[in-house]
């Protein structure tokens, strides 16, 4: 990395908190953009109001 940058949400004191779900999904190339669409389509349908969801693609 040339730049890094470190983003902090809250205090560094905190501990993590057990209600997250992770989900890792190893693709091919070619199925990246179905398989995203797919996710974001799912959450907009079951997502509780103001939660929150970031999604890491292409690491």
């Amino acid at each position: 990395m040339n730049s890094p940058i470190q983003i902090n949400v809250g205090s560094l004191n905190l501990s993590a908190n057990h209600n997250i779900l992770q989900i890792v999904d190893v693709c091919q190339e070619h199925e990246k953009e179905t398989k995203l669409s797919n996710l974001l389509q799912e959450i907009g349908n079951n997502g509780e109001p103001g939660a929150k969801i970031i999604i890491f693609v292409e690491t």
